[in-house]
């Protein structure tokens, strides 16, 4: 399995966005004909799991965008820190 996850990974890094966007509709559509083909009784299930499969999937992939666009944590990601006691000299003339 591991074999088959790295080969995975070696597949997905040589893609740009536009291959990355068609398989993201490719699959959207898939999902969609299988919708057509749930029974009614099955649908709100169905739509159940596929919101909490959708909400944590879209935070995950979302959340590294979201961290790098944010001026504040960008901000807060490149000053040092101080340690210690920092002490400002006046000299008075």
């Amino acid at each position: 399995m591991k074999r088959f996850f790295d080969w995975i990974n070696d597949y997905i890094s040589g893609l740009d966005w536009k291959d990355l966007a068609c398989i993201k509709l490719c699959t959207a559509a898939f999902g969609v004909l299988i919708g057509l083909f749930i029974q009614k009784r099955y649908k709100k299930a169905a739509a159940i799991l596929s919101s909490i499969v959708f909400i944590n999937t879209a935070a995950y992939t979302l959340y590294p965008l979201l961290k790098q666009l944010c001026p504040h944590c960008r901000k807060a990601n490149t000053q040092p820190e101080e340690e210690g006691f920092v002490m400002r000299i006046i000299s008075e003339d």
